[in-house]
């Protein structure tokens, strides 16, 4: 269900993408798939899904914001959160997520 991936907040995104509901689910999972790979091994303990939330999703620049609702270790996340990328690509969607490192 797609409730498990997507909360209320984010579903209101999808009435701005020119993409079929099934696609902006998948693209919501990938975001969040991604963002907890990245994450990982830097909390060195899971992530839950629900609290990964995706603030903006913009389709022009092929990019989306998010930060994380739980709290997590200083330095790890920007309290403002953080950005990703992703493209569709022969059916699929392809997403990444890079954190920078804070230069003093």
């Amino acid at each position: 269900s797609s409730d498990l991936v997507i909360n209320g907040g984010e579903q209101r995104l999808s009435t701005r993408l020119p993409i079929p509901e099934d696609q902006f689910i998948l693209l919501v999972f990938s975001a969040k798939e991604s963002i907890y790979k990245c994450l990982y091994p830097l909390l060195k303990r899971p992530l839950d899904f629900s609290k990964v939330v995706l603030e903006d999703i913009n389709f022009q620049k092929r990019t989306f914001q998010f930060h994380i609702s739980d709290p997590i270790e200083p330095g790890v996340l920007s309290s403002s959160g953080a950005q990703g990328r992703f493209d569709f690509m022969h059916g699929c969607v392809h997403t990444g997520v890079e954190l920078a490192k804070d230069v003093p």
